[in-house]
């Protein structure tokens, strides 16, 4: 998998601007453009996350007054998916492990940053799917919310069926059958709502709507409430 090559938004988190230049110039070998801040402190991160967009950051582990812990913690409170790697020069397995296990992408040592091309274009890939992922995800939201807002409003009583089963009902239809909630119909078949006189015709009904992809016409039936009571209802 690789990342098209275009701009590249970097954070470096280093002290060293000899040090930063590794990280910068293994990715402009890649092919990459680099948009690229060099930052070492606290007060700095900070204004960097708060101005700038970034693909990713990489930090040096441990700083005279920041280390790669602080951050990530600061990427966190931030609420940003921003994937930070470690590029270093020494660590030991004890603190490669603590800081993965913080939430560091990977590490990286600076003896070995033709590593680091791949790496970033791992997590940065990985970035933007998840992005989009969000993305789609509300969306999905937006549409599920505003059709429930329409059957929640609705004077017709509407039910959801899956495989014959009941999964959801607004109002209208759990007040017409005389139940209180969704949840006491939730694996409920639709057949026990109706006369069993009227069960051959119902799934017809059902299989000419599967085949044709499109809504049956309007048939009437027996409907059954809680209580077993009867009455007539017309369904689409």
């Amino acid at each position: 998998m690789t990342v098209e090559k275009k701009i590249l938004r970097l954070l470096i988190v280093d002290d060293s601007p000899d040090d930063a230049e590794l990280a910068a110039d293994a990715l402009r070998a890649a092919g990459y453009m680099l948009k690229t801040q060099r930052v070492q402190d606290m007060p700095g991160m900070q204004a960097a996350l708060s101005k700038g967009q970034w693909d990713i950051v990489v930090s040096e582990h441990a700083l005279a007054q920041f280390e790669a812990q602080h951050a990530l913690d600061l990427v966190r409170r931030t609420g940003l998916d921003l994937p930070l790697v470690v590029l270093t020069r020494k660590m030991t397995d004890p603190e490669v492990l603590k800081i993965m296990r913080a939430g560091a992408r990977d590490v990286v040592f600076k003896s070995q940053t033709a590593r680091l091309v791949p790496v970033v274009e791992r997590e940065v890939q990985v970035a933007r799917e998840h992005a989009e992922h969000s993305q789609t995800a509300r969306a999905i939201k937006e549409i599920e919310d505003k059709h429930r807002a329409l059957i929640e409003g609705s004077r017709e009583a509407v039910c959801y069926c899956h495989d014959g089963m009941h999964i959801d009902a607004n109002r209208a239809y759990l007040a017409l059958f005389g139940y209180e909630s969704p949840a006491e119909l939730e694996g409920v078949p639709l057949l026990n709502m109706l006369d069993g006189s009227c069960h051959t015709q119902v799934k017809e009904c059902l299989r000419q709507a599967t085949r044709t992809q499109e809504a049956a016409q309007p048939c009437e039936f027996i409907a059954v409430r809680k209580d077993g009571t009867r009455f007539p209802v017309e369904i689409t």
